[in-house]
């Protein structure tokens, strides 16, 4: 996963919060972890907006910074931070049912899955 720089980022933000996203973009409920030195975090849940990396490339602005087939999950923060995860490659625009590990733009690791009920 390449880094996404400050602009690109606050372009995202930008896009996601006036919801300037393609039609097949879709918010979803999402479970997720961040590891942290001594484990993993507190699970919480997110909205967020999932997408493939046509429809990303679109919306940061380039067609090689993410690749076109694989989906993404971004999450925006309460400080307008973006986090972009990518799912596996047969998520085909949803998140998992079961808990999956997934890396960040920074290489950071998490864990996501669907919030149908619970979130632990």
């Amino acid at each position: 996963m390449k880094k996404v720089g400050f602009k690109q980022s606050a372009v995202l933000v930008i896009a996601l919060l006036f919801n300037g996203v393609t039609q097949a973009a879709e918010k979803q409920k999402a479970c997720v972890k961040q590891q942290q030195a001594q484990g993993w975090s507190n699970a919480k849940t997110v909205v967020a907006t999932v997408m493939n990396g046509a429809e990303l490339n679109a919306v940061v602005g380039g067609y090689t910074k993410f690749k076109a087939s694989q989906t993404y999950a971004i999450m925006v923060n309460k400080d307008k931070q973006v986090t972009i995860l990518t799912l596996s490659p047969n998520a085909k625009g949803q998140l998992p049912f079961f808990e999956q590990e997934v890396t960040d733009q920074a290489e950071q690791k998490w864990r996501i899955k669907s919030d149908h009920w619970l979130c632990y």
